[in-house]
């Protein structure tokens, strides 16, 4: 069950621990939740463990809002690397510290031990779910595809996985997906809402998107009853969380760089068949080519869940709205957002773009999206560049860019993350 409600204000009503990421000892790397205001300002120290141990670093001068007095912290638990990756060919991201008994190791073994973790498999189209009551697994399925699973709920972000030719392949299909209970879309171009309304037709999902993205997924056979519009303001409850949408922008491209650089892909690889012209055509036919879509057809969502933890997910990188800039002042920041990083074909360009949304949401874990190859229009765009900038600007923000299907396991209390297979 779901209301909705126009909300004029977000609240926040989280804190959080300011830290930054380290690495530690037998290369498993640490990684670290993000920073929120302080009550009270202090320091914290590591003590020095055997190099066989994982343990939870703070770089000089990090401040906590915890009990009073000077710190030392460390696992209370370690782990061998060899031992470790024996069982689990994940990525540590540990907690930034340890809290009086065993809550680290807790949240450590807890995730290692969730069922998503080591499958490539998405819960969507039959893999296992979290197991955990505060445990989401995120999933990057191509272009501004993910999959959010969260106590036995799917979360479809967009649905483009029928590809065509010259697109690298997800490992499944449209056809595949087997359940799925809300999809959301950013907006209705072909790369973002083609597999929508299939998938909720067989599934009963509820599709949330602008009134453009709604229009055509009822043309396409959904019914009113099954979709729900949004123009920006609403405040939505589901099942263990809920999602404000946020009027966003679309990105703005320079023609002249789009009209040279389809020449250009062209020229580097064989052309199309026929039959390959076809198929593409098909697969861009479904969705909108509506210049409404720039500036009043693109959404950005905030979830909020009931531990209190906040996704952000923006699909399209484009002018920072007055909207979003309200909403990140009543934030203050949030745990984890997915922000695209699509369209200039060189990064520095596109780093102007992507990287004002990202300081303007302050996330503690950042995953692009969005950076990968449409043949003929985008090719893949390396996101070492990006996060350089990031760490510069954001020295408490993680990023992470799993390849397709990899797991990205989440503790969500402590921020802690897991990235599997």
């Amino acid at each position: 069950m779901l209301t909705t409600h126009r909300s004029p204000r977000l609240t926040d009503n989280q804190d959080g621990i300011p830290t930054s990421a380290s690495s530690a000892a037998d290369n498993v790397y640490l990684g670290y939740p993000k920073p929120v205001r302080l009550r009270r300002q202090m320091r914290l120290s590591t003590e020095i463990a055997p190099r066989s141990a994982a343990v939870l670093r703070s770089p000089p001068g990090v401040r906590r809002n915890l009990y009073g007095g000077l710190l030392t912290m460390h696992a209370p638990r370690t782990y061998n690397r060899r031992s470790f990756l024996k069982t689990s060919t994940a990525t540590l991201a540990a907690a930034p510290f340890a809290l009086p008994g065993s809550l680290s190791a807790q949240v450590v073994d807890g995730l290692a031990d969730d069922p998503t973790l080591n499958t490539l498999v998405p819960t969507a189209i039959g893999g296992p779910a979290p197991q955990g009551a505060d445990t989401l697994t995120l999933r990057w399925l191509g272009c501004a595809n993910h999959e959010i699973a969260f106590r036995d709920q799917v979360i479809l972000l967009d649905a483009w996985y029928d590809r065509g030719p010259r697109n690298r392949p997800l490992g499944f299909g449209p056809d595949d997906v087997q359940r799925a209970d809300v999809i959301i879309n950013g907006h209705a171009h072909f790369d973002h809402i083609a597999d929508i309304p299939g998938i909720a037709r067989r599934t009963g999902a509820t599709v949330l998107g602008a009134p453009l993205s709604t229009e055509y997924a009822r043309s396409e056979g959904l019914s009113d009853g099954q979709v729900l519009a949004t123009a920006g303001g609403e405040h939505l409850e589901f099942n263990g969380f809920t999602v404000d949408a946020i009027l966003a922008h679309h990105s703005l491209l320079p023609r002249e760089v789009l009209d040279k650089l389809a020449p250009a892909l062209a020229a580097d690889m064989s052309p199309l068949s026929e039959q390959e012209q076809q198929q593409q055509a098909e697969i861009r036919a479904r969705g909108l080519s509506d210049p409404r879509i720039i500036t009043e057809g693109t959404i950005a969502y905030l979830f909020t869940f009931d531990n209190g933890f906040r996704l952000l997910y923006r699909n399209s990188a484009g002018p920072i709205t007055d909207p979003e800039r309200q909403a990140a002042t009543d934030l203050g920041g949030v745990d984890l957002a997915i922000i695209a990083y699509q369209g200039h074909p060189v990064a520095e360009s596109q780093i102007a773009v992507t990287l004002p949304l990202v300081q303007l949401y302050q996330p503690g874990i950042y995953l692009p999206t969005h950076h990968d190859t449409i043949a003929g229009t985008f090719t893949d765009i390396a996101t070492e560049p990006l996060f350089m900038a990031i760490r510069d600007a954001l020295p408490e923000t993680r990023s992470i860019s799993p390849l397709y299907r990899t797991p990205v396991v989440v503790d969500m209390p402590s921020g802690t993350f897991m990235v599997g297979v």
